[in-house]
């Protein structure tokens, strides 16, 4: 939040949701993508009324925060990315920029696997999740054949050995 303090998400749906808007093509979805997406064992009613509980519960973990991050519309949802740093969104930035400090510091986000840890029992987040996971993968071994190539170029062979060990 603004004070620094992690914010917690008590419920997987919601980190999902939250997710999803994220890194999304648009940071804004229709209630029903949303609802499908996150609840694609249940039937349409079902997963509009679990995406509205879902509502209440993410508005209750971020009150204490004083955080107004996400829109719930009539139809969509969205995210208001305006007051947020999305490390995936910085990443994407980072890595277009392609000098040598830019990706470093793309290389830098990655602490692990896209969104590890997050279980959702969702199909289809599931299926959107796992070649999001793979896109991520590829795009990191992008970014360190680039910045291993531009060490090369410049001579930092110590810099070299130290990533390509690492």
């Amino acid at each position: 939040d603004q004070e620094g303090r992690p914010v917690t998400l008590r419920l997987r749906k919601t980190e999902g949701l939250m997710a999803y808007l994220a890194v999304g093509a648009t940071r804004r979805q229709s209630r029903q993508r949303l609802a499908g997406l996150l609840w694609s064992e249940s039937s349409q009613n079902r997963a509009l009324q679990s995406l509205r509980q879902a509502r209440l519960t993410l508005n209750r973990d971020l009150a204490p925060h004083q955080l107004s991050i996400v829109h719930f519309g009539r139809r969509e949802i969205s995210l208001e990315e305006s007051t947020l740093r999305i490390d995936a969104v910085e990443f994407s930035r980072l890595r277009e920029a392609g000098d040598p400090d830019s990706l470093a510091q793309a290389a830098d986000y990655f602490r692990g696997e896209f969104l590890a840890g997050i279980e959702i029992e969702s199909e289809a987040f599931d299926e959107w999740l796992q070649p999001t996971r793979a896109w991520y993968r590829e795009q990191l071994e992008g970014v360190l054949e680039r910045l291993l190539a531009l060490q090369e170029q410049a001579g930092a062979y110590e810099a070299c050995n130290v990533l390509a060990q690492g």
